[in-house]
């Protein structure tokens, strides 16, 4: 038997202020229908994305030494240096710099909150992947295959030439996607994006899928190919235990799919692709038809 991380605490000796700073930090937001307030001695926000949750609370003893648990944040986008000038201007203030300690680029800088709590900034993601270029999954010589059509389903690379249909359905799905297997803990779907952020979504998974990086393919109504009915993805299991990772969602219109595409996604890739092991949460199959 394990625990779970219900949220983080935060002792602090104003609790509303403290809130208010964190949440410009992270760009998380009240609970909805228990706004905080100021003179509150309890004050809860929570990531709109993820649903992590940090409870300020509000106690007499002011900070006295350095944090034994601290944040590492890195930037959602833009670079760490624009980051740091954002988080100083928001009223962090500087601890110590290690930017370049282990060569040009590298490294974190050190802030404080205003009541002087600790935490790091780092590099972003793509600072990162520029740094150590990701390594694809899957060698050159091996032919990336389509997932083979059947009466059900049709299968093109996911790219930005579905954008409207590809927006339509997974914003009128979102709930249904998070409760199916493998996406609880998912920091997507979780808010509707606009037209042009899914564009460039799209453009972004195009373009890996080119360089081998993981795979997406748009799922479309064999009866209709005008219509996205779901999604299938293969990218590293970044737990190490596996060489892949597979995940499939149907939208919320068409629930009876999920299975058969499970099953027919599953058997493709364990015939087609030359992983050892990959995860793939597993469904009920039931009665499900052999051309699916």
């Amino acid at each position: 038997m394990t625990s779970f991380v219900s949220h983080t605490s935060v002792d602090c000796l104003d609790a509303y202020a403290l809130s208010e700073f964190w949440k410009a930090v992270l760009g998380y937001a009240d609970l909805e229908g228990d706004p905080n307030q100021p003179g509150h001695e309890e004050c809860m926000i929570r990531d709109p994305e993820t649903g992590h949750q940090i409870l300020f609370i509000q106690v007499p003893d002011a900070k006295t030494t350095k944090n034994r648990l601290h944040f590492d944040l890195r930037p959602r986008e833009g670079s760490r240096d624009e980051e740091l000038a954002r988080l100083l201007e928001l009223g962090a203030t500087l601890v110590f710099d290690m930017r370049g300690e282990f060569g040009p680029g590298t490294g974190w800088v050190v802030l404080a909150d205003p009541e002087g709590n600790e935490f790091c900034i780092l590099r972003s993601v793509a600072e990162v992947e520029a740094s150590t270029p990701p390594q694809p999954m899957v060698p050159e010589s091996f032919e990336v295959p389509l997932p083979p059509d059947t009466e059900l389903f049709a299968f093109v690379v996911l790219g930005p030439e579905h954008n409207e249909p590809d927006l339509a359905a997974w914003t009128s799905s979102i709930p249904f996607i998070r409760g199916l297997p493998g996406w609880q803990g998912s920091s997507w779907p979780s808010r509707v994006y606009t037209a042009e952020e899914n564009l460039a979504d799209l453009v972004r998974h195009r373009d890996r899928h080119g360089r081998r990086l993981d795979f997406a393919w748009t799922v479309l109504d064999a009866a209709d190919p005008d219509t996205v009915v779901g999604c299938v993805y293969i990218t590293k299991d970044r737990s190490g235990e596996h060489e892949a990772r597979v995940r499939s969602w149907v939208i919320a219109a068409r629930p009876e799919l999920d299975a058969a595409l499970y099953a027919h996604i599953d058997a493709w890739v364990r015939e087609s692709w030359p992983f050892a092991s990959y995860d793939y949460a597993a469904r009920e199959l039931g009665e499900i038809s052999a051309n699916s």
